[in-house]
């Protein structure tokens, strides 16, 4: 399953971060530089496996660890309606 960012959000990197606003409920999203390296895959679409491998090249980190966490972010991007399945 590939993830992609959902049309009509409004973003901005800012140094390492990025804010996005979602005008449908008025919230504004901070990512840190891990959830912001994320954001930047997701906006080409990618699968959790592509984005997991993504992270651990820049920080190295126990790889079963990083895809429990990789997982957990993107669920909650998606019960934020930030992301969007698509095959």
């Amino acid at each position: 399953m590939k993830y992609k960012i959902k049309p009509n959000l409004a973003f901005r990197k800012i140094s390492d971060e990025y804010y996005i606003v979602d005008s449908r409920n008025s919230m504004l999203h901070k990512l840190n530089s891990v959830g912001s390296l994320i954001w930047e895959v997701l906006k080409k679409g990618a699968t959790v496996k592509e984005i997991v491998e993504l992270v651990y090249k820049e920080y190295e980190v126990e790889i079963e660890t990083l895809t429990k966490d990789v997982e957990e972010f993107i669920t909650e991007l998606k019960n934020k309606s930030l992301i969007e399945e698509y095959e």
